[in-house]
């Protein structure tokens, strides 16, 4: 039985969400779409996925593979290879060259934008109608593109792989998108922007690329509704606070539901601590964690909790950097004393921030030996991972019973600062906000807040790892002066902030949860 038939007979289609969203990857699932209810798990991800979806990048190497892919094109029109195709089916060698002069002409234009520009989404249209590309005359310009591309498709590699002029032709058709030009166009300037990005190619030492960012999901959310969705269910455990949530995606979301947890109060512990096992104030902020004194803090700390703490310790890091300067201060300050200290009590993982799922997946079997092999140790009493919030291991990872008593969360996971992608989410929600009617603002989340609830999701994401079922049970350590906040602890899932404490010293963490 052939998938379309299948899809059209089923009551229950169960496919990865970013299939959903993506407008080329829907289009070929032959999927009626009327009346269907979508269910979005792990819904805390659904901003980026859509956001990404609507996204596009082009590079100087992309538009390089397009130019030679026209001139192999030109080689071939006389060929043998032409003959298999219908005489209609070949773009005339005039009009190859017609769309090299173009791409050549559009390359030029690119390598002499400003590196680390920022441009609004308007500009894309007038980049390509400095080029005569625009509503009128794409219509005429894709058929003679698809007709290269079909060529390519009989040529050697293109055989199996896609061509550049694919990628090239995916962004014209989302530029110039088959709705009136005035929507497309207020929607591009609306809600993306474009950044010029350095890199390196084979052929250039400085080239670019031109990030086409959409900064709202809420455009590959309502392309989803438009086809006739009779509901969309979002559901997570870390979507809080969901007043955010409706904002990004400019939906209401008339039903919510918070739901408590299953587990009984002794089950869990969490508290807030503001200061390490010497007393100094401890906080990851930029000024503060790059000094000896923060990393010295942290690890000795760490160093007590091992000691207390039975089996399995989860200890997560705002940041790969923040992780890997830590391991390197710990194994390196006073001949690797913090380090050694641990040691002492448990073997320790790390997470690896390169070599894929192979690599994630040895450090997990290495955790789970060490745990198991740890019960009959008179030395050491399981094993610490040190993982990343946003890190393989603080998300689907089923850390249940003996492998996480305790969840340390080091310092506030914000997104980077200073990242283009991060800076130009900030201020175009701001604008966005700016622009608004007194009524309309509290419809939008400023920047600020934006920034704040990714890095509460993280934390929360973290969280997770250590109650995974209703008769689980753990501790949850927020290790950062900031966490005692009440505005920290209002961004906490709300299952969890009944049992939120803030703890001054750490001797409190060991006679309150350990000790007792």
């Amino acid at each position: 039985m052939r998938s379309e038939d299948t899809q059209k007979k089923a009551d229950i289609i169960v496919m990865p969400y970013n299939y959903l969203i993506s407008p080329s990857i829907r289009a070929t699932l032959s999927i009626n779409w009327s009346r269907t209810v979508v269910v979005f798990d792990e819904a805390h991800n659904l901003e980026s996925s859509c956001e990404s979806a609507t996204s596009y990048d082009l590079s100087s190497e992309d538009i390089s593979g397009c130019i030679e892919e026209c001139d192999l094109v030109v080689e071939h029109l006389s060929d043998s290879l032409s003959r298999i195709f219908a005489e209609s089916d070949l773009p005339s060698e005039d009009n190859v060259l017609r769309i090299k002069s173009f791409l050549l002409e559009f390359e030029r234009s690119v390598d002499d934008m400003k590196i680390g520009s920022t441009h609004s989404g308007q500009y894309a249209y007038d980049l390509m109608s400095r080029h005569h590309v625009d509503f009128n005359t794409v219509d005429a310009l894709l058929p003679e593109i698809d007709k290269i591309i079909n060529v390519l498709k009989g040529i050697g590699r293109y055989r199996t792989q896609d061509t550049r002029l694919q990628k090239f032709r995916k962004l014209l058709s989302f530029l110039f998108k088959g709705e009136s030009a005035e929507i497309a166009r207020a929607t591009t300037a609306l809600h993306y922007k474009i950044y010029v990005e350095g890199t390196t190619s084979r052929k250039k030492s400085s080239s670019r690329c031109l990030k086409f960012w959409c900064f709202s999901p809420s455009v590959a959310f309502r392309d989803l509704l438009d086809l006739g969705v009779r509901s969309a269910i979002l559901t997570s455990g870390t979507l809080a606070p969901l007043s955010i949530t409706a904002k990004e995606f400019r939906q209401t979301f008339p039903i919510r539901l918070e739901n408590p947890h299953i587990i009984r109060d002794h089950q869990v512990w969490c508290g807030a601590l503001s200061k390490g096992v010497t007393s100094k104030i401890v906080n990851g902020s930029f000024k503060n964690r790059n000094t000896s004194a923060y990393k010295s803090e942290v690890g000795n700390t760490i160093a007590n909790m091992a000691r207390i703490v039975p089996d399995g310790l989860l200890v997560f890091f705002a940041s790969y950097s923040m992780l890997q300067q830590c391991v390197t201060f710990w194994q390196n300050y006073q001949d690797g004393t913090i380090w050694n200290r641990i040691l002492i009590h448990k073997h320790i993982v790390v997470e690896p921030r390169t070599g894929g799922a192979n690599a994630f997946k040895e450090t997990s079997e290495e955790y789970e030996n060490a745990l198991l092999e740890s019960g009959g140790s008179k030395r050491r009493n399981g094993c610490l991972f040190l993982a990343v919030c946003r890190g393989k291991a603080s998300e689907g990872i089923d850390f249940s019973d003996y492998r996480a008593r305790a969840v340390v969360i080091v310092g506030i996971p914000y997104p980077p600062f200073k990242d283009p992608y991060v800076m130009g989410k900030r201020k175009y929600l701001d604008e966005i906000r700016s622009k608004s009617g007194m009524n309309e603002k509290r419809m939008h989340s400023t920047g600020e807040e934006w920034y704040a609830t990714q890095a509460a999701r993280a934390v929360n994401q973290a969280i997770g790892r250590v109650i995974r079922h209703k008769d689980d049970f753990g501790a949850i350590v927020l290790f950062d002066e900031r966490f005692c906040s009440a505005r920290q602890r209002s961004r906490l899932s709300s299952w969890l902030r009944p049992y939120y404490k803030t703890c001054k010293h750490f001797g409190e963490v060991v006679r309150v949860l350990f000790v007792s």
